[in-house]
C-alpha cells in the first residue's frame, strides 16, 4: 500500500499488522537491522485502532523497482547472467551476512521479498518482509515450521530443529531459479508441495539440464550444490558464500559438463541415478518462440512460478463427505451422520 507526505508528497510504503506479539517481533527485528544498506528502509511507525482493532502502522521506504520476482517475470523469466546474479547476491548476501551476525535468522527469504529499487542496471537490491523473522538466544535451534514451501529446506519440511542454515538453503534456490528460469524443487500435481516434491527436497534430488546449464561456470554449480545441501552442518555459510568467485567477482572458468541429475554426495548411487522429473521439454528457440514439441511439464513449471508466490496459502480443499482418505475413514464412528467413504 502506497502513502504520501503531506507537506514534501514523497510517496513511501505502508504496512499494516495486527498488533500483537508476532507483529512486534516483525518490526523489532527488521528496526533492529534498518541500519544496513541492503535492507528495506523503516521510516517510521505509529499505534493505531481500526474497527476497535490495535494496528502498527509501519511506514517504510517505496522502491520503484517492485519486487525481484515480478521483474524476472517481466521479462519472460529469461535466465540472468551470472554476473548479474553475482551481484545480486553481493547486495543480498550482505544484509543477510548483518542478520546472521546478530543471530537473526530470516526464514522467508525468496525473491519476492528482495524489492528493487529501480528496473535500470544501478538497481539496489534489499531484503524486506521481516514476518517470519526470528533471533532464538546462542545456540538455542528453532522449531516453528516458518517457510514458503519452494524455498523451504529439508529440516524445516520435516519439522526438525534448524538453525540460521535454513535462509542458506533458500538463497541456493533463489540463485538455481535466476540463473535457469524454473525452482530446483516443484510440484506435478498442482500443489504448493506434493509428495514428490517434499520426497525430492528430502533428499536433496535436483537437476542441471544441459540446456540451461552448459554455459554457466563449473564453480557457481558447486556454489548451488553447497548451499542445496541437506545436512545443515555441511551446508555453505554466508561468510563462505560471501568469498565466492560469484560474489566477489573474480574471473570464473567456463562452464563444463556435469551430470544432469544431482543429489547429496553422502546418498547412495541408487538415488543419484533415480528418476525425476525435470523439464526437458521447456526449451525455447533462440528467437524466442517456443519449440514445437510441448509438454504438460512446460505448464507445470509456469505453474510452478506463479504458486511461488503464492506461498503455503494455495492448497485444494476437499469435502470431508466425498473425500477418499484411509486415515479419515477409520476414524469415523457409526454415530456421524457423514457415510465411511471406501479408500
Amino acid at each position: 500500500m502506497a502513502c504520501y507526505n503531506k507537506d514534501t508528497n514523497e510517496k513511501f510504503a505502508l504496512k499494516v499488522l495486527r498488533d500483537g506479539p508476532k507483529a512486534r517481533r516483525e518490526i523489532s527485528l527488521h528496526y533492529l537491522t534498518n541500519a544496513h544498506e541492503n535492507v528495506v528502509t523503516i521510516i517510521d511507525i505509529y499505534e493505531n485502532t481500526f474497527d476497535n482493532v490495535k494496528c502498527l502502522l509501519m511506514v517504510v521506504e517505496f522502491l520503484e523497482g517492485g519486487d525481484l520476482l515480478s521483474q524476472f517475470e517481466e521479462q519472460g523469466s529469461k535466465p540472468y547472467s551470472e554476473k548479474k546474479v553475482g551481484e545480486i547476491l553481493r547486495q543480498i548476501g550482505s544484509a543477510v551476512e548483518y542478520l546472521h551476525d546478530m543471530n537473526i535468522a530470516h526464514r522467508d527469504i525468496k525473491l519476492e521479498n528482495i524489492l528493487c529499487s529501480s528496473k535500470g542496471d544501478d538497481c539496489v537490491y534489499k531484503l524486506g518482509d521481516y514476518g517470519f523473522a526470528k533471533r532464538p538466544e546462542r545456540n538455542v535451534l528453532m522449531e516453528s515450521p516458518c517457510c514458503t514451501p519452494y524455498y523451504a529446506p529439508p529440516e524445516v519440511l520435516s519439522r526438525e530443529l534448524y538453525d540460521k542454515s535454513c535462509d542458506m538453503w533458500s538463497l541456493g534456490v533463489a540463485m538455481y531459479i535466476l540463473l535457469c528460469g524454473y525452482p530446483p524443487f516443484y510440484s506435478m500435481k498442482g500443489l504448493a508441495l506434493s509428495p514428490g516434491m517434499r520426497n525430492r527436497i528430502a533428499k536433496g534430488t535436483y537437476a542441471f539440464p544441459p540446456e540451461e546449464w552448459d554455459e554457466v561456470s563449473q564453480p557457481t554449480k558447486e556454489d548451488i550444490r553447497s548451499l542445496l545441501r541437506t545436512d545443515p552442518s555441511k551446508r555453505m555459510d554466508i561468510h563462505e558464500l560471501m568469498r565466492t568467485p560469484l560474489v566477489t567477482g573474480e574471473e570464473q572458468p567456463q562452464g563444463v559438463p556435469i551430470p544432469g541429475a544431482h543429489g547429496d554426495e553422502e546418498e547412495d548411487d541408487e538415488l543419484l541415478h533415480a528418476p525425476i522429473i525435470v523439464p526437458k521439454s521447456v526449451r525455447f528457440l533462440r528467437d524466442g518462440v517456443k519449440a514445437p514439441r510441448l509438454h504438460s511439464i512446460q505448464e507445470e513449471v509456469g505453474r510452478a512460478l506463479d504458486m511461488m508466490r503464492l506461498g503455503s496459502d494455495l492448497f485444494t480443499s476437499k469435502y470431508p463427505q466425498t473425500s477418499c482418505n484411509n486415515l479419515f475413514a477409520q476414524r469415523r464412528t457409526s454415530h456421524l451422520s457423514i457415510p465411511r467413504v471406501q479408500c
